[in-house]
């Protein structure tokens, strides 16, 4: 009879690891981070990186850019336009594309 393997959890720890390097790793988990640059004032570009999800999605152990994101948008009169790419796995990323509408003007 054919037994499933236990689930692994990819957080596991290894018996290798020192307690600061475990220590290490779990507060990374929880930290995701972001930079965004206004080079004018109507045009932005905006990059992140999800140090949890990278290792969620980690395929075979092996870095493939999963838990990085980048984006760029451009502000006109009443509209807002920006566009953003998120990298899931090394089969493919999410493209997002998205538009903001003031009612009402600037004030």
């Amino acid at each position: 009879m054919y037994r499933t393997p236990p689930a692994v959890s990819v957080l596991q720890e290894t018996e290798s690891e020192s307690a600061f390097t475990r220590w290490g790793r779990e507060v990374m988990c929880h930290i995701s981070g972001g930079v965004g640059v206004y080079p004018s004032k109507r045009f932005f570009i905006m990059a992140g990186y999800n140090y949890l999800r990278a290792r969620e999605l980690r395929a075979n152990q092996q870095w493939s850019g999963s838990g990085f994101s980048v984006g760029a948008g451009l502000r006109l009169k009443y509209v807002e336009l920006s566009y953003a790419w998120g990298i899931y796995h090394s089969a493919g990323g999410s493209h997002s594309i998205g538009a903001a509408v003031e009612i009402g003007g600037y004030k």
